[in-house]
C-alpha cells in the first residue's frame, strides 16, 4: 500500500511537472506577453488596457502602473478655464437687451451672467477675440513687444470653445491617461508643458500676427511621446501596429481642426516634434535588462534626444524674441494656410459670401484705438500706449514696452490698432 502511494505520488508530481513544462512552453511560444496595454485605446473602450495586468516580458520585468494625477488635474482646469471665458464674455453685457453677435447665446444663474458669441463670430461656441486676448491668448506681437512671455503658458489652457475643448479632452483622456500610468505623472506633466510651450513658440514665430489657444500643440506632444514611448517598448505591445494606427487617427483629426479660427497647426506639428524627441529623453523602458549594450545605447540615446530638446527651445526662443533676423514670411510664405483656411475648405476669402466663415471674418475686427509714444534715451527703446476702445463704451490700455517707435508718433500710432486692439 505505502508502495502503492508513493508511486502515485511519483505519477502526481511528475504530472505536474509536465503541465508546467507544456504552460511555459506555450507561454515561451505566446512570447510571454502579460503586458498588453492597448495604447492608446478610444476613451470609450479604455478598459482594454485599464485591466491590462503587468506581469513578465521577453526582456525582463515590467515595471509597475501609477496613480493618475496630471491628466484628470488639466482636464478639469480646462473646463473651469472655459466657464470662466463664457462668464468674461458676459461682462458688461445686459441681458434685458436683444443679443448680439458678440454675446449671442445666453445663460444667468443666479447672479453670474455666462455667453457665448455666434457661430459667424465664433464657429467653436465660444467668446470673442477680445476675450481670448485679455486672457492670455497666445499672440507673437505681444510676446515680442509687450514683453507678455506668460501667454506662451497661460494660451495651452485656454479654448476656443467648447467643440474644442471637449475634441481635446477626449484626446488628452486616451492618450495621457495611458502614458501617466506607465511612466507617472512628472514625466508626462513635463511632456505636456514642454510640447505645449514649443508649440506656442512657433505659433508666434510663425503667425505672429494672429491668436491661438488650445491645449493641441501640449496634446500633440503626448501624441509624439506615445510613439516615442511605442518604439522604445515595441516588445512589450501586444499590438503596437494598431497603437499607431489610432495615433495617426488623432493626428488627422485634430490637423482638420486645426484649419478652423483661433487653433493651430504650427503648434500641432511642432509640439507633435517635440514630443517625440523629448520622449527618448524623458521616458523609460518598461522592462529592465542587465546588458551593457542596451542600458548603455538607452543612455546613448537620452543625451542624444535631450541635447536635441534644449537646442529647439532656444532655438525657438531666439526666434519668437527676434534674437536671430529670420523673416519667416519670406522663408515660408504659404506657411500661414496651414494654420487657417476658411470653411467650407478651400473657398477664398476674396469670395467671402460663399464661405459658411473666413480667418478674417472670426478673428475680431480691429477696435479704433488712440495712442501715444515716448522713449528713453534712443528712439529703440520706446513706450507706446494704446487706448483701445470697446463696444461697451469703456477702452482699454495696451502697453509696449519696450518697443521701437522709429517712424512712429502721436498722429500714425493707430496703424498698430489692428495689430494690438481687438472689438468686443
Amino acid at each position: 500500500s505505502a508502495a502503492s502511494s508513493a508511486r502515485s505520488l511519483t505519477s502526481a508530481s511528475a504530472s505536474a511537472r509536465s503541465s508546467s513544462m507544456s504552460s511555459e512552453a506555450a507561454s515561451s511560444r505566446s512570447g510571454g506577453r502579460g503586458f498588453e496595454p492597448a495604447i492608446p485605446a478610444p476613451p470609450w473602450k479604455s478598459t482594454s488596457y485599464l485591466s491590462s495586468s503587468v506581469g513578465e516580458s521577453e526582456a525582463g520585468p515590467v515595471i509597475g502602473k501609477r496613480w493618475c494625477i496630471f491628466t484628470p488635474i488639466v482636464v478639469l482646469a480646462c473646463i473651469v478655464v472655459l466657464i470662466a471665458e463664457y462668464h468674461e464674455n458676459a461682462e458688461g453685457v445686459d441681458f434685458a437687451k436683444p443679443p448680439t453677435d458678440g454675446c449671442h447665446f445666453r445663460l444667468s444663474v443666479k447672479d453670474s451672467s455666462f455667453c457665448a458669441a455666434a457661430f459667424s463670430t465664433n464657429p467653436l461656441f465660444g467668446p470673442t477675440a477680445a476675450v481670448l486676448q485679455r486672457m492670455g491668448a497666445v499672440s507673437g506681437l505681444l510676446v515680442r513687444e509687450s514683453g507678455e512671455s506668460w501667454r506662451l503658458v497661460t494660451g495651452i489652457f485656454l479654448h476656443g470653445g467648447a467643440v474644442h475643448c471637449v475634441a481635446n479632452m477626449l484626446a488628452l483622456i486616451g492618450v495621457g491617461w495611458h502614458l501617466e500610468r506607465f511612466h507617472g505623472f512628472a514625466r508626462v506633466g513635463l511632456l505636456y508643458v514642454v510640447s505645449g510651450v514649443f508649440g506656442a513658440m512657433a505659433t508666434a514665430t510663425f503667425a505672429p500676427r494672429g491668436l491661438s489657444v488650445g491645449a493641441s500643440g501640449a496634446i500633440f506632444g503626448l501624441i509624439g511621446a506615445s510613439v516615442g514611448d511605442i518604439l522604445l517598448n515595441w516588445g512589450v505591445y501586444s499590438s503596437p501596429c494598431a497603437s499607431l494606427v489610432w495615433l495617426l487617427f488623432l493626428v488627422v483629426v485634430q490637423a482638420v481642426l486645426g484649419t478652423m479660427p483661433w487653433l493651430d497647426n504650427f503648434a500641432h506639428i511642432f509640439g507633435l516634434l517635440m514630443g517625440f524627441v523629448s520622449s527618448l529623453a524623458v521616458l523609460d523602458r518598461l522592462t529592465r535588462s542587465d546588458r551593457c549594450l542596451v542600458t548603455c545605447g538607452r543612455g546613448v540615446v537620452r543625451l542624444v534626444a535631450g541635447i536635441f530638446m534644449l537646442a529647439a527651445l532656444a532655438a525657438g526662443a531666439c526666434l519668437v524674441y527676434d534674437l536671430v533676423e529670420v523673416d519667416v514670411g519670406v522663408v515660408c510664405p504659404e506657411c500661414a494656410k496651414l494654420s487657417c483656411r476658411g470653411f467650407p475648405w478651400g473657398c477664398e476669402e476674396s469670395e467671402s459670401q460663399k464661405c459658411w466663415w473666413t480667418c478674417s471674418d472670426v478673428a475680431g475686427a480691429p477696435a479704433p484705438c488712440t495712442g501715444s509714444i515716448s522713449y528713453i534715451d534712443t528712439e529703440a527703446n520706446g513706450r507706446v500706449e494704446l487706448h483701445c476702445a470697446k463696444t461697451t463704451g469703456e477702452s482699454e490700455t495696451v502697453v509696449l514696452e519696450p518697443y521701437d517707435v522709429t517712424g512712429l508718433s502721436d498722429a500714425n500710432v493707430a496703424e498698430l490698432c489692428p495689430d494690438f486692439c481687438w472689438a468686443s
